[in-house]
């Protein structure tokens, strides 16, 4: 590593994102959704969480802050991010061999201060009408 620069697995916010994204996936399964991939990527992007429940798949994009600093969690997925998420979410779905009709749904998860007495979880369902 160059300048004392961390190694990414080692980078604070991605860290964070990764502590992030594991209590959005445990939140999911608590109700009653199953993980089919995490950090799925394609050249179009990356979908933090892809869960099924039934014949119902969503793509998740999981927000995390520990501070105020940057502004709220959910100010941080704009509407390029979400044409990103949804051009993924096509790819995942065109590499996919379904038997049957799917729903999908785009959602995001934000998380506030995680891992402490304080933690704040919030399920923003259907962003992408």
């Amino acid at each position: 590593m160059k300048n004392g620069s961390q190694s990414p697995k080692n980078n604070p916010r991605q860290v964070l994102g990764r502590l992030g994204e594991e209590r959005a996936a445990a939140f999911l399964v608590e109700k009653d959704f199953v993980c089919l991939a995490r950090n799925w990527r394609s050249r179009a992007g990356e979908i933090d969480l892809i869960v099924e429940r039934g014949r119902e798949i969503r793509f998740v994009e999981v927000k995390t802050r520990r501070t105020w600093t940057y502004g709220a969690p959910e100010e941080a997925v704009t509407r390029q991010k979400l044409a990103h998420l949804r051009a993924t979410a096509e790819a995942w779905i065109a590499a996919q061999s379904f038997t049957s009709l799917r729903a999908f749904q785009f959602d995001v998860i934000t998380i506030f201060l995680p891992g402490t007495p304080k933690e704040q979880v919030t399920w923003i369902q259907d962003v992408i009408n």
